[in-house]
């Protein structure tokens, strides 16, 4: 420690959140934004926890931007691909969009539809 400051940290899961924001919200293109994550995480630095290995980082933002899926859902497959695990369960249907991944929906078309009802009325403050 320097100067009783506590030594910077930072995980790597933090990376598919930065992901996420610059794609989505900052509407970066996805291919710079993978190469610029690459490229950090390729530094090794001592401040990068892992609580995440940052092959997996770098595996989930390559089918994040390969498929265009969001980064946690390119996490997801790169957990299924490492457990050779194809299958997935989930409402998000973008999962489809994944070759070697098969998505499974474990609720009704109506429970799905339910769901989303409910949710709207939740942000619309009812």
């Amino acid at each position: 420690m320097l100067s009783g400051k506590t030594p910077a940290a930072i995980p790597a899961s933090t990376f598919l959140g930065a992901y996420h924001i610059a794609t989505r919200y900052l509407n970066c293109p996805r291919d710079l934004i993978a190469a610029e994550i690459k490229e950090t995480l390729s530094l090794g630095s001592p401040a990068f926890v892992e609580d995440i290995s940052v092959e997996t980082v770098i595996e989930a933002v390559d089918a994040a931007m390969a498929y265009n899926v969001e980064s946690w859902d390119g996490y997801l497959v790169a957990l299924a691909r490492s457990l050779n695990s194809p299958v997935i369960y989930s409402l998000d249907r973008d999962f489809r969009k994944i070759p070697d991944v098969s998505l499974v929906v474990p609720f009704s078309e109506e429970k799905v539809r339910e769901y989303h009802r409910w949710i709207e009325k939740l942000l619309k403050g009812g």
